[in-house]
């Protein structure tokens, strides 16, 4: 199978090189043969650079072009005008499946830096989405845009959630985090993750900051993005802001971060903030939940429907009521996960009882259980679970005890899935541990020892 993927670039650190580079992995696991032909090779998704190719929009031709038309599979990656747009038209002729990948276009009116044509230009050219076989978008907010500006049949539009990887913002931290880097162990840190484009609208972050400015533990801003290019002018513009409201020395902009350097930052954090007025779903603010950070982020466009109930929303630009959502997290017991691990702070022993557990259950309730106790041992505690079942398979990765219980003699096996040993069963087993002793409660509980 041939694949193609046209797209404006592939960046490491933006949202939709991500995105490339996930469906690179994927279609290459699926044994295809893919390429990536993108308008700016700059800075590219390290997965996407193999796999990346040029070509001439206004005179295609070459093994890139042969390679294009013979495709089975044509994705082409809508966010705003570029060159390649043009053989949408083409490719649409051919005898392949067409899919237009829709992530939103910001209205030009929020972005006032130099290519705000290319995104009127886009929005111009929302009727090429006529010619695919399928238009994907990741929000109902993108999936209505799509439906009210071309009329489109609703059967041809599709929503598709982002992919991300769960076990990777969930993981351990690494050696220094990045509150200890910038020696912020007692501070109260405010954490943005994007592009810092003028619809992003960081600036309200640092007017709050401000509010903020005479309070204990002291709250900090730190902003994570892109800050180069066209996007050097509004980083300016919070510089400024900061050293005009007092708050200079508690805003730190970091730059573009990836990986486990951004993945420490966001568990270094206290609460996630996204002030954004345009956003097609804004993945940021899925990596900072699945990291266990609370989120604040502006009733607007996709935003709410990607917070859902998991977090909080304010009036967009307005500043005073994102300090009241800031001090309902502070004034509550939802914490972050810097918080979570205060070394005054024991770990837990937590029991699991469960008839059946491990990676053979594929049921529901399984799972959600499975997913429970993988987040509780990672995040430090220690959990045994309980179960009647003799099946062993668990993640042995996870620090987690799994032992064998038996109602009838009220006694348990332990069996360490980080052995791989399953527990000793039959007659001669259950007479190994008679000799463990225990008692039983007034309730009837019986408690090992």
């Amino acid at each position: 199978m041939r694949v193609s993927i046209l797209t404006k670039n592939a960046c490491w650190g933006d949202a939709v090189g991500a995105q490339v580079a996930a469906k690179v992995a994927f279609f290459l696991d699926c044994g295809a043969d893919i390429r990536v032909f993108a308008e700016d090779g700059r800075f590219l998704h390290p997965v996407v650079e193999p796999f990346c190719r040029t070509l001439d929009a206004d005179n295609p031709g070459g093994d890139g072009w042969r390679f294009l038309r013979s495709s089975d599979l044509v994705i082409v990656e809508f966010t705003q005008h570029y060159s390649l747009l043009q053989l949408v038209p083409i490719l649409a002729r051919q005898k392949l499946r067409l899919i237009i990948d829709y992530h939103g276009i910001t209205p030009p009116e929020l972005w006032n830096l130099p290519h705000a044509d290319a995104l009127r230009q886009g929005i111009d050219e929302l009727g090429l989405l006529w010619c695919a076989d399928a238009v994907l978008t990741h929000s109902r907010f993108t999936r209505q845009e799509v439906l009210d500006k071309t009329g489109l049949p609703e059967k041809r539009v599709f929503t598709l959630g982002y992919p991300v990887d769960l076990s990777f913002w969930s993981g351990p931290d690494g050696e220094q985090s990045l509150r200890s880097r910038l020696g912020l162990e007692s501070a109260r840190i405010l954490l943005f993750v994007g592009r810092l484009a003028p619809n992003k609208r960081v600036p309200l972050l640092v007017e709050a900051l401000a509010a903020f400015r005479d309070e204990y533990p002291p709250v900090h801003a730190v902003i994570v993005g892109n800050q180069g290019d066209a996007y050097a002018q509004e980083a300016e513009r919070c510089r400024q802001l900061a050293e005009k409201l007092g708050v200079s020395d508690r805003l730190h902009l970091l730059g573009k971060l990836g990986g486990h350097r951004l993945r420490e930052a966001y568990r270094s954090a206290d609460v996630f903030v996204m002030p954004s007025l345009h956003e097609g779903f804004c993945l940021p603010v899925i990596e900072a939940m699945a990291a266990g950070l609370p989120v604040v982020a502006a009733r607007s466009t996709a935003l709410p429907g990607t917070v859902g109930n998991a977090g909080l929303t304010f009036t967009p630009d307005d500043v005073d009521d994102l300090v009241r959502q800031l001090r309902r997290i502070w004034e509550t017991d939802l914490v972050s996960p810097s918080q979570k691990k205060q070394p005054d702070k024991k770990p837990l022993r937590l029991a699991v009882v469960s008839a059946r557990f491990g990676t053979h259950f594929v049921g529901g309730a399984e799972t959600s259980l499975r997913l429970i106790a993988n987040t509780l041992a990672n995040a430090g505690h220690r959990v045994e679970v309980f179960t009647t079942s003799n099946c062993a398979a668990t993640d042995r990765r996870k620090p987690i005890t799994r032992c064998q219980f038996d109602s009838r003699r009220h006694h348990h096996s332990p069996v360490s899935d980080r052995r791989g040993t399953n527990a000793p069963n039959g007659p001669a087993a259950s007479n190994n541990h008679r000799s463990r002793r225990h008692r039983t409660t007034r309730s009837g509980r019986t408690i090992l020892k």
